[in-house]
């Protein structure tokens, strides 16, 4: 499915949003993993921290103005 810039009309292309949540010495991330949301009121477990996620994200750049979109996936 192609999608359009609805700041410019330029067709949108996936990009990878990556993390440095585990940051190695040339600032790039040691583990990758999904962006995923959760509801605005999930809380996280008492013993592993984690918070429940309702889904993943994936993202969408223009090359033309460089505006990033992002879509939720429910459920993956």
């Amino acid at each position: 499915m192609e999608r359009n810039c609805p700041e410019c009309g330029a067709s949108l292309q996936a990009v990878r949003v990556l993390d440095a949540t585990h940051s190695l010495p040339a600032k790039t991330g040691g583990a990758h993993v999904d962006l995923s949301y959760a509801s605005p009121d999930a809380k996280a477990s008492l013993f592993t921290k984690a918070i429940p996620r309702q889904g993943t994200l994936r993202a969408m750049m223009c090359p033309d103005c460089g505006r990033t979109l992002f879509y939720a996936l429910p459920g993956s």
